[in-house]
């Protein structure tokens, strides 16, 4: 069985079904073969239309509805549990079936659970952090010229990435190097943007703050070197300075 990877809501929208094998799967634009997936995003809203239960989930500037039906795995009306602009971790299958007017795409969501904040900052790095690394693969691959499944699956030290890669060069269906390093550089500024401004936040509202006073204070939700990476950002930036007591305070 294929393994569920974490992707971004921007792989799952320029994903399109294929026949590999015998097997119907999907492929992402960077080559990734799937059919289950895990997902991070934040609830919008849970409804139930013609006696189908969904959730609406925003992952960055995607959204997506995701059934609960004939893959859910608990309890359906857990839905209504779900707080509107939570956050959850999603696991999930995606299926395309073939209508007159072109194909039907649903999404089937196995199972979900809010997550908190330490938990969504793990998830969003350890996602982008495997979107990099199939990226990297990929540019590696193009410069090297490797064409051949068994030379790919030395880069790739994968036989599922292998394949799905192998599966787009040999179908000329190419890879779109640019939009998705203009995907991590967006997550790369918006989560540094997020994080700098709860920090100035919070010692705004306290007048000064020790490193250590920050640190307790946003244990769950921050590590410390994330900390230590966006106060080097605001002392930069100007909008903090750090007193002889060693003390972070706002500059007004």
């Amino acid at each position: 069985m294929r393994p569920a990877y974490l992707i971004t809501g921007g792989e799952l929208r320029d994903s399109s079904p294929v026949n590999y094998n015998g097997e119907n799967l999907n492929i992402s634009g960077l080559g990734l073969l799937f059919k289950k997936f895990i997902m991070v995003g934040q609830v919008q809203n849970r409804m139930e239309e013609n006696d189908r239960k969904m959730i609406k989930i925003l992952d960055q500037n995607n959204e997506f509805y995701f059934l609960i039906g004939q893959y859910f795995t608990g309890n359906p009306d857990k839905i209504w549990d779900l707080q509107i602009n939570s956050y959850v971790i999603i696991s999930a299958t995606l299926t395309f079936k073939e209508k007159n007017s072109g194909q039907d795409r649903n999404i089937y969501a196995e199972n979900f659970r809010e997550i908190n904040d330490l938990e969504l900052q793990y998830y969003r790095l350890h996602t982008m952090k495997s979107l990099q690394d199939r990226l990297n693969i990929v540019k590696k691959l193009i410069s090297s010229g490797a064409k051949d499944l068994s030379e790919i699956s030395v880069l790739t030290k994968s036989n599922y990435i292998a394949e799905g890669i192998y599966y787009r060069i040999k179908e000329n269906l190419g890879f779109d190097v640019s939009r998705y390093e203009a995907l991590l550089e967006s997550f790369r500024s918006s989560s540094e943007s997020s994080t700098n401004e709860k920090i100035l936040g919070l010692i705004k509202s306290r007048g000064e703050m020790s490193m250590d006073e920050i640190v307790k204070s946003l244990e769950n939700s921050m590590t410390t070197k994330e900390i230590e990476d966006a106060l080097s950002s605001l002392l930069n930036s100007g909008e903090i300075y750090e007193t002889k007591e060693h003390k972070f305070r706002y500059i007004a």
